[in-house]
């Protein structure tokens, strides 16, 4: 098997664990580990913040983005999405906004800024406004993925 085809395997199964998730913490951290071994491979780059802003150098993937969003009833789930922000990093003291839905390297910021205070200890599944914030994310997470990384 190749190394490809090795990928796409795991970004499936992640997948595929992600959507049998009932737990919307659980089904952000699966849908964002497949995406992040997509994006490894796409971008040939080891660190999250570099393989994003590689990938937002790939105009064809931002220009398509638009097409995603505005797909049946996927504009409702952007204004949710929308409506959590903004998203803090409470280490730096910065707030991450989407502007422009329609925008792939907002909309992404603002998940991996989630993905962030995620893994690193700023969300906790008891807190209300962390599962609102979850809530949000994780549809247009999983969309992403769906939509991208298959």
């Amino acid at each position: 098997m190749s190394s490809i085809q090795n990928h796409e395997n795991i970004v499936k199964g992640w997948i595929k664990r992600g959507d049998g998730e009932t737990d919307h913490f659980f089904k952000f951290i699966s849908y964002w580990v497949a995406f992040n071994c997509w994006l490894t491979t796409k971008t040939n780059e080891d660190r999250d913040r570099s393989a994003l802003n590689k990938l937002y150098k790939d105009s064809g993937l931002c220009s398509s983005f638009p097409s995603i969003v505005d797909d049946g009833n996927n504009k409702k789930l952007f204004d949710e999405f929308v409506s959590v922000c903004p998203i803090e990093n409470n280490r730096k003291r910065t707030k991450r906004h989407v502007n422009d839905y329609k925008n792939f390297a907002e909309v992404m910021n603002v998940l991996y800024e989630i993905r962030c205070n995620l893994f690193h200890g700023s969300k906790i599944d008891n807190n209300e406004r962390d599962d609102q914030v979850m809530r949000a994310a994780v549809p247009v997470l999983e969309l992403i993925v769906k939509n991208i990384c298959l």
